[in-house]
């Protein structure tokens, strides 16, 4: 920050410069004044010694009328020539004392200018961040100073998107960190300002549910069950989404859609993500629920069902790598998934893993169904497809590389299969 102010100060100076190097050259304006006013003086005095001795010669009789008033125009032009020029001059020295002004005034206005319409605020934002981000957390003292940045950034950003309220990434971040803090009645407002841009927007609305979720102190209010509602309807694979209607449904006691939900939210999340931990917590509790047994019972029930599921329910085990031809990033997500050959583009089991794992070893089978009787066992043949998501969410898009393979019937699931991503959509 302070590099950039030492930089526009010297290119101010700089072309503060080229306007008053000229005129230093030329010396004071003051002086020219001076010079101006002794140059009319004489001439003055030239004129009337002039226009005297025409009188004189006049009288004498050696010139007559008409040549009198001839040579006494002659000299009034002169006069007005001579003053002309000396009102020329006095003009040029008062374009000087303008250029003076310009050489300074310019750059204080450019500088004001800035100061209030300019990305300085920016600036000082991007500054905290990486300030922010170069602590190393290694004592209760790098703690203490974190949090006090982390409140000052809040505070700047609050202030940079009252003045710039278009600006979506502020609002977001805002709207992110106010969710870390347990701000949430500031979080809500920061997404409410999101989705006047992005109505449609289903990540927005699934995290606004989740900010009015907790500014309710962990309920889900009509609100609440309206927002996640829409954002289902905008991608019914959101899963901060379908998180929260797994807690509407468990809230209603409707365990198995609970279970269902949660599921869902497992497959496109990972198992090994944030959050997978506490969503699998909460399918043993409903399974436990459902089933009117304690939720040591259930737990040993889900272990059982997975060992015959392995047996008799049929499984998928792919091979999924990354061919040479493909453009992918470390960090992009991979959807692996089994669906119905020319039928529904719903996937019947569905995981996800990054770039940065391939080459895997990917299973699927019937506990990564995303509905209810919609599983590999529900049809007599599928398609097998490891897509890579430019966008990062399950919805295919035009550019994205991919395999697939099938038709494949059940009895050919048995085998080990390897999908090699090569093609682009």
């Amino acid at each position: 920050m302070g590099s950039f102010w030492l930089w526009g100060a010297g290119l101010g100076l700089l072309a503060s410069g080229f306007v008053l190097w000229p005129l230093l050259r030329q010396g004071s304006s003051s002086t020219a004044n001076d010079g101006t006013a002794a140059r009319d003086e004489v001439v003055l005095d030239l004129y009337r010694l002039h226009l005297e001795d025409l009188q004189k010669q006049l009288d004498a009789g050696e010139i007559s009328q008409d040549e009198f008033d001839k040579l006494s125009q002659e000299n009034e032009l002169a006069l007005l020539e001579d003053t002309a020029v000396s009102a020329n001059e006095t003009h040029r020295s008062g374009g000087k004392l303008v250029l003076w002004l310009i050489a300074f005034l310019v750059p204080a206005l450019a500088t004001m200018m800035y100061w209030q319409r300019g990305s300085q605020e920016d600036l000082a934002i991007q500054s905290l961040r990486q300030e922010l981000m170069s602590i190393h957390f290694g004592s209760e003292a790098d703690v203490q100073k974190a949090q006090v940045l982390s409140q000052q950034l809040k505070q700047r950003i609050h202030e940079r998107v009252k003045s710039q309220p278009d600006n979506l990434q502020y609002w977001y971040s805002l709207a992110r960190m106010s969710v870390g803090e347990g701000d949430y009645a500031l979080a809500v407002e920061a997404y409410q300002a999101i989705l006047q841009a992005e109505p449609d927007n289903a990540k927005m609305l699934s995290e606004l549910a989740q900010a009015q979720f907790l500014l309710a102190e962990n309920k889900v209010t009509p609100v609440v069950s309206g927002l996640i509602a829409q954002a289902l309807a905008k991608n019914p694979q959101e899963p901060t989404a379908l998180g929260l209607a797994g807690i509407e449904a468990f809230e209603q006691q409707n365990y198995a859609s609970a279970v269902t939900y949660w599921r869902r939210a497992i497959a496109q999340l990972g198992p090994n993500a944030p959050g997978a931990e506490a969503l699998e917590g909460g399918i043993q509790r409903a399974r436990a629920l459902m089933g009117d047994v304690t939720e040591s019972d259930a737990i040993a029930d889900a272990a059982a069902d997975s060992a015959e599921d392995a047996v008799d329910q049929p499984r998928v085990v792919l091979n999924v790598s990354l061919g040479d031809a493909a453009e992918a990033t470390p960090e992009q997500l991979v959807y692996v998934y089994a669906r119905a050959w020319q039928g529904p583009k719903m996937p019947l089991a569905i995981t996800r893993i990054r770039v940065a794992d391939l080459p895997a070893q990917v299973t699927l089978d019937n506990t990564m169904s995303m509905m209810a009787g919609m599983n590999l066992s529900s049809v007599p043949e599928l398609e097998l497809v490891a897509r890579i998501s430019r966008d990062g969410g399950p919805v295919a898009q035009e550019g994205d590389w991919q395999a697939s393979k099938g038709p494949l019937s059940l009895s050919q699931l048995e085998d080990e299969l390897s999908l090699v991503i090569d093609s682009q959509l």
